[in-house]
């Protein structure tokens, strides 16, 4: 068996990570994994703000969320990923300004519908407070504290997916970059078999190939239609950009860092709702 992963982003390469471990079946030597760009998460795997929580979902995906913030805390655990990437437990707030639109929108459409994130975060009581020390707000202004527990946290995305991607070569997983898949090939019984690497130099490459993932984030549509253009199948992915920065402020350093990190949620009455935090080595994204 040869699995095939095309796109080495933070979900390509933990599929790699996890697919790779022992006592995994697969052997790492039989994972070939592709990235069609020059440069390493040069996306939302680079450029995401890291923020994680175990039960914002609705009931579908609620379980695959809670199983995913678990297995963030536990890698965290096993290789030091405070360190390593950033990773440190998170108070959630909702910053609300004065004069908070009254019909917010709930679910998958939080930010599409120029809505606060923090209107997902479910039926939990709120509960008043001063919110972090680098956060300043307008009169009127209040912070509410939206998490329970151990339930949020926080990660640099950008580290968490670089260690990923350092464990799956170390392991021997092999690395195709910068190369894109052109085309796919059949074995006489009609089942795949492998595929066609096109390297960024011109050089066309045959890999095995008897499972395929596909992990190319907004862009994976569009490969799963140009390897497969007969299918009627449509990949519900589409993508949804934004824009971020990432200031130091001398009201958040390492001192700070032991209390935790925030992540604090706006809403305000123009519907223009940004979302700020706090990470581990001095950054507020």
């Amino acid at each position: 068996m040869s699995t095939v992963i095309i796109g080495a982003g933070i979900i390509g390469t933990s599929t790699g990570y996890y697919l790779s471990q022992p006592p995994s079946r697969t052997s790492p030597t039989s994972i070939h994994l592709v990235e069609s760009s020059p440069r390493f998460f040069a996306s939302a795997s680079g450029y995401a703000a890291g923020f994680l929580a175990r039960d914002w979902f609705g009931p579908f995906v609620s379980s695959l969320g809670a199983l995913s913030f678990d297995l963030h805390k536990q890698l965290a655990d096993e290789h030091g990923g405070r360190d390593k990437w950033g990773w440190s437990p998170s108070t959630g707030t909702s910053l609300v300004d004065s004069e908070k639109a009254g019909n917010a929108a709930r679910g998958d459409d939080w930010l599409r519908e120029g809505s606060s994130r923090a209107e997902v975060a479910g039926d939990h009581d709120f509960t008043g407070g001063e919110g972090p020390a680098w956060l300043t707000k307008h009169k009127g202004g209040s912070v509410e504290v939206i998490s329970q527990g151990d339930s949020t946290a926080q990660v640099d995305p950008l580290r968490l997916s670089q260690f990923l991607l350092d464990e799956c070569r170390s392991r021997g997983v092999h690395l195709h970059q910068p190369a894109r898949v052109i085309s796919v090939s059949k074995d006489l019984k009609g089942e795949l078999s492998s595929l066609r690497l096109l390297s960024e130099n011109g050089t066309e490459t045959d890999i095995p190939c008897t499972r395929l993932v596909i992990t190319a984030g907004a862009w994976t549509p569009q490969v799963f239609s140009s390897l497969f253009p007969a299918a009627k199948v449509r990949v519900p992915v589409s993508s949804l950009a934004g824009h971020s920065l990432v200031v130091k402020s001398p009201r958040w350093a390492k001192e700070h860092e032991e209390k935790g990190c925030h992540a604090v949620f706006t809403t305000d009455s123009s519907g223009f709702s940004p979302e700020i935090f706090s990470r581990v080595g001095g950054e507020i994204y």
